[in-house]
């Protein structure tokens, strides 16, 4: 979870509390859109895993995962796929907003399966977020609610 705390400074336009959170919740939806179109790709990627550290597989996962990918030596490599069917279903965007934040959720319940005795959890590894990619957020959400603010001053 990634949290912000939003102060006015400078030359704020005082708005009606309405307006204000009107304003939010259009500036979270806008900044939870750009989020999954750039991030939730790049969590099925090999780079993705390096990027945002993802557990080792067995290597017996990975041998079945070789042999299952042959035709596809392509696909063999990357992270959270097995079928394609996830990474697939994580491409449907689903993003909720409101004046405190944004939810950016994944439909994909393959994510949610763990595999047997193992401690590898798909879910929580699609959601990880960098200190970049949360700095990032930040910047955004600063320049929609300045982009968003100006017009009432």
């Amino acid at each position: 979870m990634i949290v912000l705390t939003i102060e006015r400074t400078g030359d704020v336009p005082k708005l009606a509390k309405r307006k204000f959170n009107a304003i939010l919740k259009l500036s979270w939806q806008k900044v939870g859109e750009k989020d999954f179109r750039l991030r939730t790709p790049e969590h099925f990627t090999k780079a993705g895993g390096r990027k945002y550290k993802y557990a080792r597989r067995s290597s017996a996962y990975v041998k079945a995962k070789q042999r299952k990918s042959a035709p596809d030596a392509a696909q063999a490599g990357n992270p959270l796929v097995w079928t394609g069917q996830s990474r697939a279903l994580a491409k449907i965007m689903n993003v909720r907003a409101t004046s405190k934040g944004v939810v950016e959720r994944i439909q994909a319940r393959g994510l949610n399966r763990r595999p047997k005795g193992g401690t590898i959890n798909m879910a929580e590894e699609v959601r990880r977020r960098t200190d970049g990619d949360k700095k990032q957020i930040e910047t955004w959400m600063r320049d929609q609610l300045t982009r968003r603010t100006r017009k009432f001053t």
